[in-house]
């Protein structure tokens, strides 16, 4: 991990995770060591998650309360698709990818100053905060990019989590 002193490389970011779902760099102060892993790396994907990014974007997709897509990705049009985004990044625990989230521009001309994100957590790792993670670091990732805001427009109602992590960040 990297400690008090060492600086994570600048294209991965990472956080402890505490029980809270909380990132340690507002807890670290607060709770004890052991409740700080394990060790959440949120980065751009590589080639080698494409699988994973296809499994968990499908996951959602079937689920049809969180995307408008109706059609599931495969290995090709998956990294069609994820390298076409602004960014196409991943959070992952190890080397097991827990979810993945895209920005682009939310539209075109002079609309395109305002990003748009879509964000998919794993089944398996919903509950432990990844969501928050995700959006936490899409809306720096999104800034240093160059857009002015991130829009959240595309949202299916009946998807609460995501609703409710949403207005939380306002």
């Amino acid at each position: 991990g990297y400690g008090r002193h060492e600086e994570a490389p600048r294209h991965a970011q990472r956080y402890s995770v505490s029980r809270l779902g909380l990132p340690n760099l507002l807890i670290r102060k607060h709770l004890p060591r052991k409740c700080l892993e394990p060790m959440i790396t949120i980065r751009p994907f590589k080639e080698a998650d494409l699988l994973a990014m296809c499994d968990i974007w499908n996951e959602v997709v079937e689920a049809a309360n969180a995307f408008p897509q109706e059609e599931p990705l495969d290995i090709t049009t998956g990294k069609a698709f994820f390298l076409e985004q602004s960014a196409s990044v991943v959070a992952l625990e190890g080397a097991d990818i827990l979810g993945l989230y895209i920005i682009h521009p939310n539209n075109v001309g002079r609309c395109s100053h305002i990003a748009n994100g879509s964000y998919a957590v794993s089944h398996k790792a919903r509950g432990k905060g990844v969501g928050r993670l995700l959006v936490e670091d899409s809306l720096a990732r999104s800034k240093a990019l160059g857009f002015r805001g991130l829009q959240f427009n595309a949202v299916v109602d009946s998807n609460q989590g995501a609703r409710h992590l949403y207005e939380d960040r306002g």
